[in-house]
């Protein structure tokens, strides 16, 4: 492990106590950026320039106060979305077509056992 990855997750003044909270914030970082530990340990922990290592892990942690700016100062809304129902919600979306036809598959199986049942 290189110096930036401690400094950066650990600190100066680590101690056994605060391992835990520096793991943490590595874990989150890992999944945040690479979307697993082992790849995110193996990347950030061989880094051996310090400004390379904060670009990159910055990427994961923007500056809060840049991003509130960002948010607060976006164009409106192009038009307001109408709230539907719930009842009205079973047909919605890209996952009904997979549902439907699931549906209809599972009406086959039965009708064609519900066939063979009613045959003397």
């Amino acid at each position: 492990m290189e110096a930036p990855f401690f400094d950066h997750f650990f600190g100066p003044d680590c101690t056994i106590g605060t391992i835990p909270q520096g793991v943490e914030r590595f874990q989150r970082a890992a999944l945040l950026l690479y979307g697993n530990f082992v790849f995110g340990y193996r990347k950030l922990s061989r880094m051996k320039d310090a400004a390379e290592f904060k670009r990159e892990v910055g990427a994961a942690f923007p500056d809060p106060k840049a991003e509130a700016a960002y948010f607060q100062n976006r164009q409106a809304k192009l038009l307001e979305i109408d709230r539907i129902k719930k009842d009205h919600t079973p047909f919605v979306g890209y996952l009904s077509a997979n549902e439907v036809r699931a549906d209809r598959e599972r009406c086959k199986l039965l009708r064609a056992a519900t066939a063979r049942s009613a045959q003397p």
